[in-house]
């Protein structure tokens, strides 16, 4: 793991050094920002962190990445950081997060769900009806990660350039959930 560890550690440097590169030639260029660099690295890294039970330095590598390419996998690996380092509730957030940026993905709600049923199994997170289970919004302990997911993933898009995108789930936070205006 540690020669890994070293490996991956070059690459994010040589990573940002070409992102940096790019990012000055653009600007000389008069091209408006773009964001340059290779998500996966910062996955395999935080991947190599979580191994060697350095999670804070896993989640940072995540961070990193997510400004690059907010992938559903990033999110992913975040849940199972949070839950190494036995943190419910980060787990929770980034399963939000995922769950907001990429609605059509369908794990992030069941493991929502199996989550909040592990965490505090009779509260009103989760609704039963016949042989099924959804989240339930309404619940205050939902929508407080509901919202402070949507103000993660917004300040995640005001730092990627994507101020329209960041606009739009402030927006949506505030008119469909009841979410506090950011």
């Amino acid at each position: 793991d540690l020669k890994s560890l070293d490996l991956l550690l070059r690459g994010v440097s040589a990573d940002r050094s070409i992102a940096a590169d790019a990012a000055q030639r653009n600007q000389a260029a008069g091209r408006p920002p773009f964001i340059f660099g290779t998500y996966q690295i910062y996955q395999e890294l935080a991947k190599t962190y979580i191994k060697i039970g350095d999670f804070q330095k896993a989640l940072e590598a995540l961070d990193y990445g997510s400004v690059i390419r907010p992938d559903p996998e990033i999110f992913q690996i975040m849940v199972e950081a949070y839950t190494a380092a036995h943190d419910q509730e980060g787990a929770a957030l980034a399963l939000m997060e995922g769950q907001v940026i990429h609605p059509d993905e369908q794990a992030f709600a069941s493991e929502l769900v199996d989550l909040y049923q592990k965490m505090v199994p009779s509260s009103c997170a989760v609704n039963k009806t016949g042989g099924a289970t959804s989240l339930n919004l309404d619940c205050p302990l939902v929508h407080d990660h509901l919202c402070a997911a949507t103000r993660r993933v917004s300040e995640l898009y005001t730092r990627r350039g994507d101020i329209p995108g960041a606009a739009k789930v402030r927006i949506t936070a505030v008119q469909s959930f009841g979410c506090p205006a950011q």
